[in-house]
């Protein structure tokens, strides 16, 4: 009886664990010095995952793509994975050692341990399975893309598809971006993959792609020029406000670089946004990734212009005529109030009074929290923190 006992807690023992197993990524208990030799011996790669407790992506891998049975089917056979805790001691050493910047991370080696490709951030089962089953490909990793580059390859696809490759393990720079475009013709810029390439990167990291997208650049001048060609692909307000958003960076960017002809011109461009309406760029997955609102949009590059270049008269005459135009809204009036509090390092005495102005007649004309949490934020700052 108690051997028959013994046999059935081993079949429920060991349907549990293989329950387990089947219902998430599994992850080796091997040390990593043993991973390589236990690769090889079963035939697999191996795919390193790095994370740490509270990233968002990384919950969002372990709680819809690690629990996908594709993805655990396709992972159980043909790969080792081994989880690595930023945060450890160890973890900050193996990071250290394999330049992770950002999780989660994710890095397939080959049986000598050899890193040959690299993804970064969350993606679906399909583009996760697809990164795993091109890391056993020689001709589809980072790694021979690399090796391609180094020795000199510069054909238009080969470009295209390193930018890719780049971009999904997040060491995307925009001279990567300019070698491809530079291979495109006028024409060429005008089909359908290439469009659809400038309107994703039009707007990065803008001070390091700022080269590519500069208003006198000219992939921003086509796409410009070519709103009708570009709507036949997007909506019209995500072209108009990637196009905003490059206008509007660019004059600060020549604002702090006192360059008077660089932000005269997009002083000029801008005037066709200076409508009041409210400009949201989303990235390719429709995620909402900014938000300009704000009505007077010109006067506001120009009042910092010639703050910045320290015409004082000038910007106090133009800061005036500013809240003369946004005078009967409350909303505006206290947005306004609000980001001279905040802008400490530029506020001067001049400004906090303005923001007074500003925010006893947003007050006026409708009291509401939001409006009198910003007054008293101006009178702390005015060091009349009794007053109200």
């Amino acid at each position: 009886m108690m051997k028959k006992l013994l046999i059935v807690c081993s079949i429920i023992l060991t349907s549990a664990i293989s329950w387990a197993e089947d219902t998430t990524l599994v992850f080796t208990d091997v040390q990593y010095s043993e991973l390589f030799n236990k690769a090889t011996e079963e035939g697999k790669g191996v795919m390193l995952y790095f994370h740490f407790d509270g990233c968002g992506g990384c919950l969002q891998m372990e709680r819809t793509v690690f629990k996908d049975s594709q993805a655990i089917g396709y992972f159980k056979e043909n790969y080792l994975c081994f989880d690595i805790n930023t945060l450890s001691e160890e973890g900050k050493s193996m990071a250290k050692r394999f330049e992770v910047r950002m999780n989660p991370c994710f890095l397939f080696l080959d049986e000598m341990g050899n890193q040959v490709h690299k993804i970064v951030g969350s993606f679906n089962t399909e583009e996760f399975i697809q990164h795993a089953s091109e890391a056993r490909q020689k001709g589809k990793t980072l790694g021979y893309y690399k090796e391609m580059y180094s020795s000199g390859n510069r054909e238009p696809e080969f470009l295209y598809d390193r930018v890719r490759m780049l971009q999904d393990a997040n060491e995307l720079d925009s001279l990567a971006l300019m070698e491809y475009l530079n291979t495109q013709s006028l024409d060429a810029l005008k089909e359908e993959k290439n469009v659809k390439f400038l309107y994703e990167f039009m707007i990065q990291d803008y001070r390091s792609f700022h080269n590519l997208f500069s208003t006198d650049s000219p992939y921003f001048q086509f796409v410009n020029s070519h709103r009708e060609l570009m709507e036949q692909y997007f909506e019209r307000d995500q072209i108009r406000a990637r196009i905003l958003f490059c206008i509007n960076n660019d004059a600060y960017l020549a604002i702090e670089k006192k360059d008077s002809t660089s932000f005269f011109r997009n002083f000029d461009l801008i005037q066709e946004f200076d409508t009041g309406e409210t400009y949201l760029y989303k990235n390719m997955k429709g995620l909402l990734k900014a938000v300009l609102e704000e009505k007077g949009i010109a006067n506001r590059l120009k009042a910092d212009y010639y703050r910045n270049i320290g015409d004082l008269v000038k910007y106090e005459e133009i800061q005036n005529s500013y809240v003369q135009e946004m005078w009967n809204n409350a909303t505006q009036l206290n947005m306004h109030a609000w980001v001279i509090t905040q802008n400490s390092d530029k506020r001067t005495d001049f400004d906090l009074k303005m923001a007074l102005k500003c925010i006893e007649r947003s007050i006026e004309l409708k009291s509401q929290y939001a409006n009198n949490d910003t007054y008293a934020w101006v009178l702390y700052y005015l060091g009349q923190k009794k007053r109200r």
